[in-house]
């Protein structure tokens, strides 16, 4: 049975708010849509792309690779996740690939990091980044930016960080 839009979104903004390593009285998001935040990483990919108010999505025929810039909101000291959160749209299981590109915007300073999910059909998933995770570390540079290749028929919702506050 396919999941009305309303429950799909819900279910995203849910998932994007559950995504948590730290207690929840701690636990904040930086979040945004993929309309403002993602682009085509090539202009000729725009002609099967659809910007919607609440996502980015493949209409092509083809898969396509999808850019965002990750909103800066936290701290270094503060744990974060870094996460993309996606939605398949058609009747048959799809990987979604996504490499986070983390470092200092300098020669030398960047490291690449590929996770793939699997999609189910009508599915929402996030892809997440966790520095314990990658390299023992605890935090992220505050330079991410992550590129998806994105097939036909899914959408990018959400890209963001999960984070520690501090205690007061």
């Amino acid at each position: 049975m396919k999941p009305s839009r309303s429950a799909i979104a819900a279910a995203i903004v849910f998932t994007a708010a559950a995504i948590s390593h730290a207690p929840q009285a701690q636990a904040s998001l930086s979040v945004a849509t993929a309309t403002g935040s993602c682009q085509a990483s090539r202009h000729n990919y725009d002609a099967g792309l659809r910007k919607r108010p609440l996502a980015f999505r493949n209409d092509g025929t083809s898969s396509v690779f999808i850019s965002c810039g990750l909103q800066w909101g936290y701290f270094m000291y503060q744990s974060p996740t870094a996460f993309v959160v996606a939605t398949n749209l058609t009747e048959r299981q799809v990987e979604l690939s996504c490499t986070l590109v983390n470092g200092w915007p300098l020669p030398g300073e960047v490291a690449y990091y590929t996770r793939t999910v699997s999609l189910p059909p009508f599915t929402f998933a996030s892809v997440e980044w966790v520095p314990s995770e990658l390299y023992g570390g605890t935090s992220l540079s505050n330079y991410e930016n992550v590129s998806c290749n994105v097939p036909p028929g899914v959408e990018i919702n959400l890209v963001g960080y999960q984070y520690t506050q501090p205690d007061p």
